[in-house]
Protein backbone atom coordinates (compact mmCIF):
# COMPACT_ATOMS: atom_id res chain seq x y z
CA UNK A 1 0.00 0.00 0.00
CA UNK A 2 0.97 3.57 0.28
CA UNK A 3 2.85 4.77 2.93
CA UNK A 4 0.84 7.74 4.50
CA UNK A 5 2.47 11.46 4.40
CA UNK A 6 4.82 12.03 7.38
CA UNK A 7 3.55 14.52 10.08
CA UNK A 8 4.53 18.46 9.40
CA UNK A 9 8.21 19.36 10.56
CA UNK A 10 8.38 20.61 14.02
CA UNK A 11 5.33 18.51 15.44
CA UNK A 12 6.53 15.72 17.94
CA UNK A 13 4.62 12.45 16.99
CA UNK A 14 2.16 11.57 20.15
CA UNK A 15 2.87 10.03 22.92
CA UNK A 16 0.71 8.06 25.26
CA UNK A 17 0.35 8.83 28.85
CA UNK A 18 2.02 6.42 30.98
CA UNK A 19 -0.48 5.14 33.51
CA UNK A 20 0.89 4.05 36.98
CA UNK A 21 -0.76 2.04 38.87
CA UNK A 22 -0.42 2.11 42.81
CA UNK A 23 3.63 1.96 44.48
CA UNK A 24 2.17 0.41 47.51
CA UNK A 25 1.38 -3.58 48.17
CA UNK A 26 -2.32 -4.41 48.25
CA UNK A 27 -3.71 -4.64 51.65
CA UNK A 28 -6.12 -7.63 52.63
CA UNK A 29 -8.13 -6.95 55.73
CA UNK A 30 -9.03 -10.49 57.42
CA UNK A 31 -12.90 -9.49 57.18
CA UNK A 32 -14.81 -6.95 55.91
CA UNK A 33 -14.67 -3.32 57.15
CA UNK A 34 -16.43 -0.17 57.63
CA UNK A 35 -15.55 1.94 54.12
CA UNK A 36 -13.80 5.16 54.27
CA UNK A 37 -14.89 7.46 51.54
CA UNK A 38 -11.62 9.59 50.83
CA UNK A 39 -10.12 10.78 47.29
CA UNK A 40 -7.25 8.53 46.25
CA UNK A 41 -4.29 10.00 45.42
CA UNK A 42 -1.58 7.88 43.82
CA UNK A 43 1.69 9.70 43.57
CA UNK A 44 4.01 10.09 40.44
CA UNK A 45 7.77 10.04 41.27
CA UNK A 46 8.57 12.56 38.26
CA UNK A 47 5.98 14.90 39.42
CA UNK A 48 4.93 14.69 42.98
CA UNK A 49 8.46 14.42 44.40
CA UNK A 50 8.18 17.97 46.43
CA UNK A 51 4.42 16.97 47.78
CA UNK A 52 3.86 15.69 51.33
CA UNK A 53 2.55 12.21 49.87
CA UNK A 54 5.68 11.86 48.11
CA UNK A 55 7.70 12.00 51.56
CA UNK A 56 5.04 10.73 54.34
CA UNK A 57 5.56 6.76 55.43
CA UNK A 58 2.99 4.74 57.32
CA UNK A 59 3.82 3.94 60.93
CA UNK A 60 3.03 0.33 62.09
CA UNK A 61 -0.83 -0.27 63.30
CA UNK A 62 -1.91 -3.11 65.10
CA UNK A 63 -4.29 -4.38 62.23
CA UNK A 64 -5.82 -6.89 64.64
CA UNK A 65 -7.11 -3.66 66.87
CA UNK A 66 -8.66 -2.19 63.69
CA UNK A 67 -10.36 -5.28 62.85
CA UNK A 68 -11.88 -5.26 66.39
CA UNK A 69 -13.36 -1.96 66.26
CA UNK A 70 -14.27 -1.48 63.11
CA UNK A 71 -15.49 -4.33 61.17
CA UNK A 72 -18.94 -4.45 59.72
CA UNK A 73 -21.37 -6.46 61.46
CA UNK A 74 -22.19 -9.53 59.29
CA UNK A 75 -25.56 -10.63 59.20
CA UNK A 76 -26.45 -14.09 60.25
CA UNK A 77 -26.91 -16.56 57.45
CA UNK A 78 -30.78 -18.13 56.96
CA UNK A 79 -30.57 -21.41 57.94
CA UNK A 80 -33.20 -22.28 55.23
CA UNK A 81 -30.35 -21.57 52.69
CA UNK A 82 -28.86 -24.37 51.06
CA UNK A 83 -25.55 -22.08 49.90
CA UNK A 84 -25.14 -18.35 49.81
CA UNK A 85 -25.66 -16.90 46.53
CA UNK A 86 -23.05 -15.04 44.94
CA UNK A 87 -23.68 -11.48 45.83
CA UNK A 88 -24.33 -8.91 42.35
CA UNK A 89 -22.83 -5.87 41.50
CA UNK A 90 -24.96 -2.83 43.42
CA UNK A 91 -26.55 -0.46 40.69
CA UNK A 92 -26.20 3.67 41.75
CA UNK A 93 -27.71 6.49 40.22
CA UNK A 94 -25.53 9.08 41.89
CA UNK A 95 -22.07 10.52 40.22
CA UNK A 96 -19.51 9.35 41.82
CA UNK A 97 -19.16 12.53 44.19
CA UNK A 98 -22.49 13.06 45.10
CA UNK A 99 -22.70 9.36 46.28
CA UNK A 100 -19.67 9.65 48.29
CA UNK A 101 -20.89 12.49 49.91
CA UNK A 102 -24.21 10.80 50.86
CA UNK A 103 -22.33 7.84 52.21
CA UNK A 104 -20.34 9.43 54.14
CA UNK A 105 -23.72 11.43 55.73
CA UNK A 106 -25.03 7.48 56.32
CA UNK A 107 -21.65 6.53 58.65
CA UNK A 108 -21.54 9.94 60.28
CA UNK A 109 -25.67 10.54 60.85
CA UNK A 110 -26.21 6.59 62.18
CA UNK A 111 -29.83 6.78 62.05
CA UNK A 112 -32.00 4.36 59.93
CA UNK A 113 -35.17 6.19 58.29
CA UNK A 114 -37.60 5.10 60.84
CA UNK A 115 -36.07 7.30 63.79
CA UNK A 116 -35.94 9.98 61.36
CA UNK A 117 -39.16 10.38 60.26
CA UNK A 118 -40.32 9.68 63.89
CA UNK A 119 -37.97 12.71 65.02
CA UNK A 120 -39.84 15.17 61.97
CA UNK A 121 -43.12 13.68 63.17
CA UNK A 122 -42.50 15.05 66.58
CA UNK A 123 -40.00 17.89 66.17
CA UNK A 124 -37.41 16.24 68.35
CA UNK A 125 -34.38 17.70 68.30
CA UNK A 126 -32.94 14.87 70.89
CA UNK A 127 -33.05 12.19 68.32
CA UNK A 128 -32.11 14.14 65.36
CA UNK A 129 -30.41 18.12 65.66
CA UNK A 130 -31.02 20.93 63.18
CA UNK A 131 -27.67 20.27 61.75
CA UNK A 132 -27.89 16.71 61.02
CA UNK A 133 -31.74 17.42 59.23
CA UNK A 134 -29.89 20.22 57.61
CA UNK A 135 -27.38 17.85 56.03
CA UNK A 136 -30.24 15.27 55.36
CA UNK A 137 -32.37 17.88 53.11
CA UNK A 138 -29.28 19.34 51.32
CA UNK A 139 -28.67 15.31 50.53
CA UNK A 140 -32.53 14.43 49.13
CA UNK A 141 -32.75 13.23 46.13
CA UNK A 142 -33.04 15.56 43.09
CA UNK A 143 -36.10 14.91 40.79
CA UNK A 144 -34.06 13.04 37.95
CA UNK A 145 -31.71 11.19 40.18
CA UNK A 146 -35.28 9.72 42.10
CA UNK A 147 -37.12 9.09 39.35
CA UNK A 148 -34.07 7.34 37.99
CA UNK A 149 -34.04 5.00 41.23
CA UNK A 150 -38.08 3.91 41.42
CA UNK A 151 -37.45 3.02 38.06
CA UNK A 152 -35.20 0.36 38.58
CA UNK A 153 -37.04 -0.32 42.03
CA UNK A 154 -39.95 -0.84 39.99
CA UNK A 155 -38.81 -3.30 37.47
CA UNK A 156 -39.95 -6.58 37.79
CA UNK A 157 -37.84 -9.46 38.01
CA UNK A 158 -34.53 -10.30 39.27
CA UNK A 159 -32.21 -7.12 38.75
CA UNK A 160 -28.88 -5.24 40.78
CA UNK A 161 -29.69 -4.23 44.25
CA UNK A 162 -29.58 -0.92 44.52
CA UNK A 163 -26.48 0.96 46.22
CA UNK A 164 -27.03 1.72 50.04
CA UNK A 165 -26.97 5.68 49.52
CA UNK A 166 -29.74 5.22 46.72
CA UNK A 167 -31.50 2.81 48.36
CA UNK A 168 -31.26 5.49 51.32
CA UNK A 169 -32.90 7.91 49.64
CA UNK A 170 -35.53 6.14 47.81
CA UNK A 171 -36.82 5.55 51.65
CA UNK A 172 -36.26 8.90 52.44
CA UNK A 173 -38.52 10.51 49.76
CA UNK A 174 -41.15 8.13 51.40
CA UNK A 175 -41.36 9.67 54.82
CA UNK A 176 -44.46 11.72 54.81
CA UNK A 177 -43.74 15.21 53.53
CA UNK A 178 -40.33 15.05 53.81
CA UNK A 179 -39.79 18.08 52.26
CA UNK A 180 -42.27 20.55 53.62
CA UNK A 181 -41.64 19.25 56.96
CA UNK A 182 -37.58 19.52 56.88
CA UNK A 183 -37.98 23.25 56.02
CA UNK A 184 -40.50 24.02 58.33
CA UNK A 185 -38.92 23.14 61.25
CA UNK A 186 -35.53 24.28 59.80
CA UNK A 187 -37.22 27.67 59.46
CA UNK A 188 -38.51 27.52 63.13
CA UNK A 189 -35.12 27.09 64.22
CA UNK A 190 -33.61 29.81 62.08
CA UNK A 191 -35.93 32.36 63.04
CA UNK A 192 -34.92 33.23 66.85
CA UNK A 193 -31.74 33.78 65.81
CA UNK A 194 -33.05 36.03 62.56
CA UNK A 195 -35.33 38.37 64.71
CA UNK A 196 -32.64 38.62 67.60
CA UNK A 197 -29.60 40.07 64.66
CA UNK A 198 -32.85 42.58 63.66
CA UNK A 199 -33.81 43.63 66.95
CA UNK A 200 -30.34 44.37 68.04
CA UNK A 201 -29.64 46.77 64.74
CA UNK A 202 -33.21 48.26 64.97
CA UNK A 203 -31.36 49.29 68.58
CA UNK A 204 -28.26 50.23 67.84
CA UNK A 205 -29.60 52.62 65.48
CA UNK A 206 -32.56 53.72 68.07
CA UNK A 207 -29.66 54.21 70.57
CA UNK A 208 -27.41 55.99 68.07
CA UNK A 209 -30.23 58.58 67.25
CA UNK A 210 -31.07 59.15 70.92
CA UNK A 211 -27.21 59.89 72.24
CA UNK A 212 -26.60 62.28 69.32
CA UNK A 213 -29.99 64.16 69.56
CA UNK A 214 -30.27 64.30 73.65
CA UNK A 215 -26.51 64.61 74.79
CA UNK A 216 -26.09 68.27 76.16
CA UNK A 217 -22.28 67.95 76.05
CA UNK A 218 -22.67 67.56 72.60
CA UNK A 219 -24.08 70.47 72.19
CA UNK A 220 -21.47 72.50 74.59
CA UNK A 221 -19.14 71.22 71.84
CA UNK A 222 -20.75 71.81 68.45
CA UNK A 223 -21.50 75.84 70.14
CA UNK A 224 -18.24 76.33 70.83
CA UNK A 225 -16.68 74.75 67.28
CA UNK A 226 -19.60 77.01 65.88
CA UNK A 227 -17.93 80.35 67.40
CA UNK A 228 -14.35 79.33 67.06
CA UNK A 229 -15.48 79.10 63.12
CA UNK A 230 -17.18 82.36 63.21
CA UNK A 231 -14.23 83.80 64.28
CA UNK A 232 -11.98 82.14 62.07
CA UNK A 233 -14.17 83.12 59.31
CA UNK A 234 -14.65 86.32 60.27
CA UNK A 235 -14.87 89.07 57.44
CA UNK A 236 -15.83 86.44 54.56
CA UNK A 237 -18.51 85.14 53.32
CA UNK A 238 -18.57 81.46 55.35
CA UNK A 239 -18.74 83.89 59.23
CA UNK A 240 -21.99 84.82 61.02
CA UNK A 241 -23.03 81.06 60.67
CA UNK A 242 -25.78 80.24 62.37
CA UNK A 243 -24.42 76.40 62.07
CA UNK A 244 -22.29 74.13 59.72
CA UNK A 245 -22.33 71.10 57.53
CA UNK A 246 -21.75 68.19 60.08
CA UNK A 247 -19.63 66.92 57.95
CA UNK A 248 -16.44 69.15 58.73
CA UNK A 249 -16.09 67.99 62.23
CA UNK A 250 -13.95 64.87 61.39
CA UNK A 251 -11.74 67.25 59.21
CA UNK A 252 -11.00 69.82 62.52
CA UNK A 253 -8.24 67.14 63.28
CA UNK A 254 -6.64 68.39 59.62
CA UNK A 255 -6.75 72.01 60.38
CA UNK A 256 -3.28 72.87 62.15
CA UNK A 257 -2.23 75.98 64.15
CA UNK A 258 0.46 78.16 62.82
CA UNK A 259 3.07 76.22 64.39
CA UNK A 260 1.88 72.94 63.28
CA UNK A 261 2.19 71.83 67.43
CA UNK A 262 -1.59 71.17 67.67
CA UNK A 263 -5.02 71.08 66.12
CA UNK A 264 -8.41 72.55 65.58
CA UNK A 265 -10.02 69.80 67.17
CA UNK A 266 -7.49 69.39 69.61
CA UNK A 267 -7.30 73.14 70.74
CA UNK A 268 -11.42 72.70 71.28
CA UNK A 269 -10.76 69.33 73.30
CA UNK A 270 -8.50 71.26 75.57
CA UNK A 271 -10.93 73.98 76.36
CA UNK A 272 -13.99 71.64 77.13
CA UNK A 273 -10.88 69.22 79.72
CA UNK A 274 -10.09 72.70 81.30
CA UNK A 275 -13.92 72.92 82.48
CA UNK A 276 -14.23 69.08 83.35
CA UNK A 277 -11.06 68.94 85.11
CA UNK A 278 -12.04 71.96 87.09
CA UNK A 279 -15.39 70.20 87.82
CA UNK A 280 -13.95 67.26 88.55
CA UNK A 281 -13.36 66.27 91.99
CA UNK A 282 -12.28 62.45 92.20
CA UNK A 283 -9.71 60.88 89.45
CA UNK A 284 -9.13 62.09 85.61
CA UNK A 285 -12.18 63.56 83.92
CA UNK A 286 -13.91 61.65 81.86
CA UNK A 287 -14.52 62.15 78.32
CA UNK A 288 -17.50 63.99 78.10
CA UNK A 289 -18.43 62.94 75.03
CA UNK A 290 -20.01 59.22 73.78
CA UNK A 291 -18.15 56.21 72.83
CA UNK A 292 -17.87 56.34 68.53
CA UNK A 293 -18.40 52.83 68.74
CA UNK A 294 -22.00 53.06 68.99
CA UNK A 295 -22.32 55.36 65.61
CA UNK A 296 -19.97 53.23 64.16
CA UNK A 297 -22.47 50.10 64.93
CA UNK A 298 -25.25 51.96 63.79
CA UNK A 299 -23.24 53.09 60.08
CA UNK A 300 -23.13 49.25 59.15
CA UNK A 301 -26.69 49.10 59.59
CA UNK A 302 -28.86 50.31 56.41
CA UNK A 303 -32.45 50.69 57.18
CA UNK A 304 -32.91 49.90 53.79
CA UNK A 305 -31.66 45.95 54.22
CA UNK A 306 -33.55 45.77 57.23
CA UNK A 307 -36.74 46.15 55.91
CA UNK A 308 -35.33 43.76 52.97
CA UNK A 309 -34.78 41.57 55.72
CA UNK A 310 -37.76 41.57 57.08
CA UNK A 311 -39.77 41.46 54.03
CA UNK A 312 -37.88 38.35 53.14
CA UNK A 313 -38.28 36.38 56.52
CA UNK A 314 -42.29 37.49 56.59
CA UNK A 315 -42.40 36.11 53.05
CA UNK A 316 -40.59 32.89 54.41
CA UNK A 317 -43.27 32.85 57.14
CA UNK A 318 -46.44 33.10 54.76
CA UNK A 319 -44.49 30.04 53.03
CA UNK A 320 -44.20 27.77 56.12
CA UNK A 321 -47.73 28.57 57.13
CA UNK A 322 -48.96 27.54 53.86
CA UNK A 323 -46.38 24.40 54.18
CA UNK A 324 -47.75 24.05 57.67
CA UNK A 325 -51.47 23.89 56.80
CA UNK A 326 -51.21 21.59 53.88
CA UNK A 327 -49.18 18.85 55.53
CA UNK A 328 -51.65 19.09 58.46
CA UNK A 329 -54.91 18.39 55.88
CA UNK A 330 -52.98 15.51 54.52
CA UNK A 331 -52.07 13.84 58.06
CA UNK A 332 -53.50 11.61 60.32
CA UNK A 333 -52.92 12.27 63.79
CA UNK A 334 -53.50 9.26 64.84
CA UNK A 335 -50.90 7.68 62.31
CA UNK A 336 -48.06 10.91 62.62
CA UNK A 337 -49.43 12.43 66.43
CA UNK A 338 -50.11 15.76 66.84
CA UNK A 339 -47.00 17.49 68.01
CA UNK A 340 -45.63 18.83 64.37
CA UNK A 341 -49.00 20.67 64.34
CA UNK A 342 -49.54 21.86 67.57
CA UNK A 343 -45.72 23.50 67.83
CA UNK A 344 -45.97 24.75 63.93
CA UNK A 345 -49.32 26.17 64.72
CA UNK A 346 -48.28 28.06 67.93
CA UNK A 347 -44.83 28.97 66.46
CA UNK A 348 -46.28 30.73 63.32
CA UNK A 349 -48.89 32.92 65.45
CA UNK A 350 -46.14 34.17 67.65
CA UNK A 351 -43.22 34.50 64.78
CA UNK A 352 -46.03 36.55 62.78
CA UNK A 353 -46.87 38.62 65.84
CA UNK A 354 -43.06 39.26 66.28
CA UNK A 355 -42.74 40.53 62.56
CA UNK A 356 -45.26 42.72 63.44
CA UNK A 357 -43.42 44.46 66.51
CA UNK A 358 -40.25 43.94 64.44
CA UNK A 359 -41.54 46.22 61.50
CA UNK A 360 -43.25 48.44 63.89
CA UNK A 361 -40.17 48.65 65.74
CA UNK A 362 -38.47 49.67 62.32
CA UNK A 363 -40.74 52.32 61.33
CA UNK A 364 -40.26 54.22 64.42
CA UNK A 365 -36.62 54.18 64.45
CA UNK A 366 -36.71 55.41 60.67
CA UNK A 367 -38.29 58.61 62.09
CA UNK A 368 -36.35 59.09 64.98
CA UNK A 369 -33.65 59.10 61.55
CA UNK A 370 -35.05 60.95 59.96
CA UNK A 371 -36.10 63.66 62.29
CA UNK A 372 -32.34 64.37 63.59
CA UNK A 373 -31.24 64.38 59.87
CA UNK A 374 -33.48 67.17 59.80
CA UNK A 375 -32.53 68.20 63.19
CA UNK A 376 -28.63 69.00 61.96
CA UNK A 377 -29.66 70.02 58.45
CA UNK A 378 -27.74 66.98 57.21
CA UNK A 379 -27.59 66.70 53.36
CA UNK A 380 -25.13 63.79 52.42
CA UNK A 381 -24.00 63.10 49.17
CA UNK A 382 -25.48 63.71 45.70
CA UNK A 383 -29.18 64.27 45.69
CA UNK A 384 -30.10 60.61 46.85
CA UNK A 385 -31.82 60.67 50.63
CA UNK A 386 -28.88 60.28 53.31
CA UNK A 387 -28.48 56.94 54.78
CA UNK A 388 -27.51 55.50 58.09
CA UNK A 389 -23.55 54.62 57.09
CA UNK A 390 -23.41 58.64 55.16
CA UNK A 391 -24.39 60.14 58.92
CA UNK A 392 -23.70 57.88 61.60
CA UNK A 393 -19.99 57.09 60.06
CA UNK A 394 -19.47 61.65 60.14
CA UNK A 395 -20.08 60.96 63.69
CA UNK A 396 -18.11 58.08 64.44
CA UNK A 397 -15.07 59.25 62.78
CA UNK A 398 -15.40 62.85 65.07
CA UNK A 399 -16.33 60.57 68.15
CA UNK A 400 -13.42 58.60 67.62
CA UNK A 401 -10.82 61.55 67.05
CA UNK A 402 -12.29 63.44 69.70
CA UNK A 403 -11.62 60.54 72.30
CA UNK A 404 -7.89 60.46 71.21
CA UNK A 405 -7.43 63.99 71.97
CA UNK A 406 -9.02 63.66 75.06
CA UNK A 407 -6.67 60.78 76.10
CA UNK A 408 -3.63 62.84 75.48
CA UNK A 409 -5.04 65.92 77.02
CA UNK A 410 -5.39 63.11 80.02
CA UNK A 411 -1.83 62.37 80.08
CA UNK A 412 -1.32 65.98 79.78
CA UNK A 413 -3.25 66.34 83.22
CA UNK A 414 -2.09 63.13 84.78
CA UNK A 415 2.01 64.60 84.09
CA UNK A 416 0.77 67.97 85.26
CA UNK A 417 -0.45 66.90 88.45
CA UNK A 418 2.36 64.74 89.27
CA UNK A 419 4.98 67.70 88.64
CA UNK A 420 2.77 69.67 91.25
CA UNK A 421 2.85 67.01 93.84
CA UNK A 422 6.47 66.39 93.56
CA UNK A 423 7.06 70.09 94.03
CA UNK A 424 4.81 70.98 96.88
CA UNK A 425 6.82 67.25 98.20
CA UNK A 426 10.00 69.56 97.83
CA UNK A 427 8.66 72.79 99.22
CA UNK A 428 7.12 70.68 102.10
CA UNK A 429 11.11 69.57 102.40
CA UNK A 430 12.43 73.05 102.44
CA UNK A 431 9.93 74.52 104.99
CA UNK A 432 10.51 71.44 107.49
CA UNK A 433 14.54 72.03 107.12
CA UNK A 434 14.00 76.24 107.52
CA UNK A 435 11.78 75.63 110.13
CA UNK A 436 14.00 72.97 112.21
CA UNK A 437 17.32 75.42 111.11
CA UNK A 438 15.10 78.42 112.87
CA UNK A 439 14.49 76.00 115.81
CA UNK A 440 18.28 75.41 115.64
CA UNK A 441 18.87 79.19 115.69
CA UNK A 442 16.64 79.97 118.67
CA UNK A 443 18.18 77.69 120.74
CA UNK A 444 21.80 78.54 120.19
CA UNK A 445 20.28 82.64 121.14
CA UNK A 446 18.89 80.84 124.65
CA UNK A 447 21.79 79.37 125.57
CA UNK A 448 24.31 82.13 124.66
CA UNK A 449 21.85 84.62 126.95
CA UNK A 450 21.58 81.73 130.21
CA UNK A 451 25.45 81.26 130.05
CA UNK A 452 26.43 85.00 130.02
CA UNK A 453 23.60 85.51 132.83
CA UNK A 454 25.32 82.87 134.91
CA UNK A 455 28.82 84.26 133.97
CA UNK A 456 28.17 88.05 135.07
Amino acid sequence: GIPGAPPPPGLPSFVAPVVRGPRKAAVKPGCKLRALFWTRILVDPARDASTLWAELAEPAIDTTAIEDVFATKMAAPKEEAAAAKPSKAEVSFLDGKRNQAVGILLGSCRLDVPKIASALFALDDKILSTEQLCALYNARATAEELALIIAHDDQPGEKPPLASTNEFLLKLSKVHFFQDRAECWLFKAAFPEAMYDIEKKIAAIAAACNILKDCSKLREVLALVLAIGNYLNGGTNRGQADGFGIEILPMLRDIKSQDGATTLLAYVVQQIFAEAATACTDGEPACVLPDGALCRVAASNLLDDLDADLKRIDHELAACNKRVLAIIAATDDDAYGPRFKDEMEAFCAVAGDNVIAQRKALTCVREAFDALIEYYRFKGKGSTAPTTQDFFDVWAQFLDAFADCWRGQQRVWARQRFEAAQAAQRAQKELAKSKKMAEASSLGTKLKKRFSSHKT
